[in-house]
């Protein structure tokens, strides 16, 4: 696990090792590849980080915030019913769903490891390291922004400049960490960020790569929020104009 490794570097008392056996059951499972073949992965969306439930079912969108993604992708215009009220992360956990729309999307976190706190605390000891470590991890969720030479961070006068010195190095494990995964994508796969922090850091992957996975990313989806904040329930007329055009493409793109 090279993010491990990589994320060793930047804690002063941890091996490789040490890092590897605590932190490796925080890592979850992603939707990249095709589920059959007889399907081919046409629209990624691309999130920000696992949570507690995700980690306790060892894949991505498995909790609360996966059952919002299947609620929405419920009102897919023109296509068959989505069976299940599930969270999307266990229907497609699954395998083949034999439905065209989920059988031709994937989903992928900017970060495969927790960005809050919360989810280490019933399996990881929090020494110093893993504080620093995970305060570190809180903190650029809510202060990245891109700047005209990169990815960067909101800082205050009496900021830790220890603390701003890791999340410095940890944006850039991760930005390489999401290129390296971005790359085992097909070429025709569109990603679709959902969210702030996945927009900053895909057009900063894309930058630094030269390659748009998100080429273009369509007019109307610019302003699409995380899963978390998408509604529960609802009809295709009553949701926001963004996920309606976010529908209206995977509808597209799934060939229908």
């Amino acid at each position: 696990m090279s993010l491990l490794c990589n994320i060793s570097r930047v804690l002063d008392g941890k091996e490789c090792a040490d890092v590897q056996a605590d932190l490796c059951d925080m890592v979850v499972a992603e939707f990249t590849v095709p589920r059959s073949t007889n399907s081919a992965l046409r629209t990624v969306l691309l999130c920000e980080s696992p949570h507690t439930e995700e980690i306790c079912h060892g894949h991505m969108l498995a909790g609360r915030t996966g059952e919002k993604v299947t609620a929405v992708l419920q009102q897919t215009p023109c296509v068959p019913a989505i069976v299940g009220q599930g969270a999307i992360g266990r229907l497609l956990r699954g395998g083949t769903t034999q439905h065209a729309v989920l059988d031709s999307l994937g989903l992928m976190n900017v970060s495969t490891l927790p960005l809050q706190r919360a989810p280490y605390c019933p399996y990881v000891r929090q020494d110093d390291d893993y504080k620093r470590l995970l305060c570190a991890f809180e903190k650029m969720r809510g202060r990245v922004q891109v700047r005209k030479h990169g990815l960067s961070f909101r800082s205050s006068a009496n900021s830790d400049q220890r603390l701003i010195t890791m999340m410095q190095q940890l944006r850039d494990i991760m930005l390489q960490d999401l290129d390296r995964r971005l790359c085992l994508l097909p070429q025709y796969a569109l990603v679709i960020p959902c969210g702030h922090f996945a927009r900053n850091f895909l057009r900063r992957a894309e930058r630094g790569s030269r390659r748009q996975w998100s080429d273009p990313l369509r007019t109307g989806l610019e302003s699409l929020p995380h899963p978390s904040r998408w509604p529960r329930r609802g009809t295709f007329d009553s949701l926001p104009c963004c996920l309606r055009t976010l529908l209206r493409l995977i509808h597209h793109r799934a060939g229908h």
